[in-house]
């Protein structure tokens, strides 16, 4: 039992901004989707149908795990402080201002995710993940002109990444064909590319250190940067300027993915990182995210295939 707590004001401001700013950018986003025209699809249904109802399943299980965080959070800070599970005697909204400007949620949150190499296999997945969807973002937003894609930017830099992914892959169903051209500034991404990747190599060694939550801090405004990177009236309107900037994501992820599930196969069986997952509501909250944001890409990936197949289609009936 702690009967004086250490006061952290500029914590719990965070802590409730953001969460307003979470609330402000996904209606920012989803005014933007609304407000955009919709598209004819002849022959079929659009395809925002799918993506509408995989982030409402997102934003579902996003706000599970992450109630899940909060109750957890102040069931161990109550017992920390009253020895016991309590609300104050002024009731539950002072007890929850008081848990907010004495509990240390982020720093718990963070250390929660790297905790152990299991763990770290799903945290690093989702971040991986979080880099690619964040680049793609960038040069397709740019590339068909998706109106407030500084709003998108915000958002998935607020929430795990599968929730903002198919909100924006709604907003591209609904743009027309792209015409902007577009390009990367290879050295810039490069280098941001590589300060991110080095990130994710020695976080789960700051664990339990000051240069934890720096180090995530800075990780995210490395993936906000990527918005930056690209620049528009040169390079090409094709999409696959896309599929190139990809390439060094997934083979540099492959390897560090590669090399952390083998860590943490030293130390613990692949049964054991499967079930990692459901460790920690802040592992589950990265992870379920991950599988979320890898089935919408699969889907996403097999709805354009086809969308370019029935373009190639029709080339060819104009031609003859």
């Amino acid at each position: 039992m702690d009967t004086n707590p250490t006061y952290n004001y500029f914590g719990a401001t965070v802590f409730w901004l953001y969460n307003v700013a979470a609330l402000s950018f996904t209606a920012i986003v989803l005014v933007t989707i609304a407000q955009l025209p919709a598209r004819r699809y002849p022959g079929r249904q659009s395809p925002a149908r799918v993506f509408i109802t995989l982030a409402g399943i997102s934003f579902t299980v996003l706000s599970v795990n992450m109630l899940h965080v909060l109750i957890q959070s102040y069931y161990e800070w109550s017992q920390t402080i009253f020895g016991r599970l309590a609300v104050e005697r002024n009731g539950m909204l002072r007890s929850i201002w008081t848990w907010s400007i004495t509990s240390t949620l982020f720093r718990d949150f963070g250390e929660a995710i790297v905790a152990d190499q299991a763990r770290y296999v799903w945290t690093l997945s989702a971040l991986i993940a979080t880099m690619s969807v964040s680049t793609y973002m960038a040069t397709e937003g740019r590339r068909q002109q998706v109106p407030r894609l500084w709003a998108f930017f915000a958002l998935a830099q607020i929430l795990p990444i599968s929730f903002t992914q198919n909100l924006f892959y709604v907003a591209l169903t609904r743009q027309g064909p792209a015409t902007t051209q577009v390009d990367v500034r290879p050295t810039s991404f490069a280098v941001a590319f590589a300060l991110y990747a080095l990130g994710l190599s020695v976080a789960p060694g700051l664990a339990g250190t000051p240069w934890l939550i720096p180090l995530i801090v800075a990780a995210r405004l490395l993936l906000f940067v990527q918005l930056a990177l690209v620049k528009t009236r040169i390079g090409t309107a094709r999409s696959e300027l896309s599929q190139l900037v990809q390439r060094p994501i997934a083979f540099v992820g492959g390897i560090l993915l590669t090399r952390q599930v083998y860590l943490a196969s030293r130390s613990h069986t692949m049964t054991e990182i499967a079930k990692a997952v459901i460790s920690h509501p802040a592992v589950s909250s990265l992870g379920f995210d991950f599988v979320l944001s890898a089935l919408s890409l699969s889907i996403w990936i097999a709805l354009t295939t086809r969308e370019g197949e029935d373009e190639t289609d029709a080339d060819k009936k104009k031609n003859r």
